[in-house]
């Protein structure tokens, strides 16, 4: 009889960590998902804005080069917001990720030293690196050529072409080190 109690105990605990497992599985998939359909957006309204900036800067538009050099100033520094507020937000996702992650290989580790499992280990926990192309560091690089644009734009009203290349590519390299250097810092904590 209480071995039938704890059978019972023992397959209601199980059912549980399914259920669990189930959901963080799902969950972790989901906030993936929402991850990639953010920064799909954003790189979508990216080039739907430099579209409409070539369209702005033909002969045939009817405004001035002072005119599209204001909008598009206007419009890069709006869309480096947004970049800025994407790469936050996928900083965001990676924490809550990594939680699920980690939600997960605990049932799996209870499951294992339950049903001695020795050696059950579907996949190594990979730590977050810098330059492996993740949605955080292309949303850094997106923002980065968004700076580089708009210092170059800015520029445009004061100075030579070569100090504006100069200056973009200048910008474009500090603004990508320091949110790589805030992804880093990002990553480095527990």
């Amino acid at each position: 009889m209480a071995e039938d109690v704890t059978r019972e105990r023992k397959g209601g605990l199980d059912d549980f960590l399914i259920a669990e497992h189930q959901h963080f599985a799902e969950s972790f998939w989901r906030t993936e998902e929402l991850g990639e359909k953010r920064l799909n957006f954003f790189i979508s309204l990216l080039t739907a804005a430099v579209a409409g900036l070539v369209v702005l800067a033909t002969a045939e538009s009817g405004f001035t080069d002072s005119q599209v050099q204001w909008v598009s100033f206007t419009t890069g520094l709006a869309l480096l917001l947004l970049g800025l507020s994407t790469l936050l937000r996928m900083l965001r996702r990676n924490n809550v990720a990594d939680q699920y992650k980690d939600a997960i290989n605990l049932v799996r580790e209870t499951f294992r030293s339950r049903y001695v499992l020795e050696g059950y280990a579907p996949f190594e926990k990979l730590p977050r690196r810098l330059f492996t192309g993740g949605l955080a560091q292309t949303a850094a690089l997106l923002n980065s050529m968004i700076a580089g644009a708009l210092a170059a734009i800015g520029l445009l009203f004061a100075t030579s072409p070569t100090w504006l290349a100069l200056s973009a590519g200048l910008v474009f390299v500090l603004s990508l080190a320091a949110q790589f250097a805030y992804i880093h810092r990002r990553h480095q904590r527990p």
